[in-house]
């Protein structure tokens, strides 16, 4: 087979194509997400995850509103998928703000029980006075908001891995070749919506 390099005329239309494709798709595109993505470029900071996961939660938004709107798979699947892609938006807004408090209080059916912060005078070794925070809970307070703090980690830690568990999925090509029980069975019967790698029209 002889391969025929392009002429100076083929090569001139490529590059007009594009830098139209540019001016025509790449740029305005470029603005819609400056635009869609604001909020997130303008509070972005290089030194938490908590920026990260608010970049990923809005793409994710605009993913999920699409599929859900203007998606072409049938609603036996595409549904499943819009709703985990719902409870994972949930999952990071509540990473997010960190505020598990009320799940646990609900969780355990009492309310954290917070004094206003009150200082009394000591005097040191050194003879002079300085103050130290009164602490005004009583031991069965203490005991309260201890197991409240408790179950707010134990809540957190289920919150991350829910949410990776979801994004993770069961569901790859791969399981087509070395899982013989899938031999047979339709692309519906298998799909229950998890997996961020089947989040795609």
């Amino acid at each position: 087979m002889i391969f025929n390099p392009p002429t100076l005329t083929e090569r001139i239309k490529w590059r007009l194509k594009d830098a139209w494709e540019i001016f025509r798709y790449d740029i305005p595109h470029f603005f819609k997400n400056l635009w869609r993505f604001r909020k997130e470029i303008w509070k972005f900071r290089p030194w938490d995850y908590n920026f990260n996961i608010r970049m990923w939660r809005a793409s994710l938004f605009e993913l999920c509103e699409y599929i859900d709107k203007k998606g072409l798979e049938i609603d036996e699947t595409r549904r499943k998928k819009v709703y985990y892609m719902r409870r994972a938006i949930y999952l990071m807004d509540l990473i997010i703000s960190g505020d598990f408090a009320e799940i646990a209080e609900q969780r355990l059916g009492f309310k954290y029980e917070i004094y206003p912060m009150e200082f009394e005078p000591y005097v040191g070794e050194d003879g002079e006075e300085y103050f130290t925070l009164k602490n005004n809970e009583s031991d069965e307070v203490r005991e309260k908001n201890r197991k409240l703090f408790q179950e707010e980690s134990l809540i957190e830690k289920e919150v991350w891995l829910e949410l990776f568990e979801t994004f993770q999925g069961n569901h790859f090509k791969a399981n087509f070749y070395i899982d013989s029980s899938l031999k047979g069975k339709s692309y519906e019967e298998f799909m229950d919506g998890k997996g961020i790698i089947n989040w795609w029209d």
